[in-house]
């Protein structure tokens, strides 16, 4: 058994199962070691741009700007839909008498929070799953939240 104790722990969600798992795995370190946990889920992660870039102009311009009432909509559906998440986390480390905190982001990608929080806040343990629910082509194009914290996170 490792020995290591970890005291803040960042848990990073969505929707997917393996999101799941590692809450699991959260409830099982914050036993453990009696850790801090915060959870939180980014908004931005699933936003479109308002403004999209097109390859052909319509009526004399390359972009089309989605309706400022339409874009509100498609925010709060996630919103929502983070909020529920959240609600999901706490009930999970509720039924094992834990605390966490949560936190709804709704400024900056995942993978830029973690980074953030991890130097700004001082977390020693990032868990997050390593599988959400991305396309093939997504991964390939855009890569994981799980790939970017690795590859421009820093050790100290």
């Amino acid at each position: 058994m490792n020995d290591k104790m970890y005291s803040k722990i960042l848990l990073a969600m969505d929707s997917s199962k393996t999101a799941f798992r590692a809450a699991e795995k959260a409830v099982q370190l914050k036993k453990q070691w009696k850790s801090e946990v915060v959870a939180f889920h980014s908004i931005e992660h699933h936003m479109i741009p308002q403004e999209i870039p097109l390859s052909l102009p319509v009526n004399n311009t390359y972009s089309y700007g989605i309706p400022a009432e339409v874009y509100n909509e498609i925010e709060e559906a996630h919103i929502d839909r983070g909020k529920k998440i959240l609600s999901d986390i706490e009930d999970l480390f509720q039924k094992a008498n834990l605390e966490i905190e949560t936190r709804l982001v709704r400024d900056k990608k995942p993978a830029k929070y973690i980074l953030d929080m991890v130097k700004e806040e001082g977390f020693d343990l990032v868990v997050l799953g390593c599988k959400g629910s991305h396309s093939k082509l997504e991964t390939i194009l855009l890569g994981t939240v799980a790939e970017k914290v690795v590859n421009k996170g820093t050790i100290d």
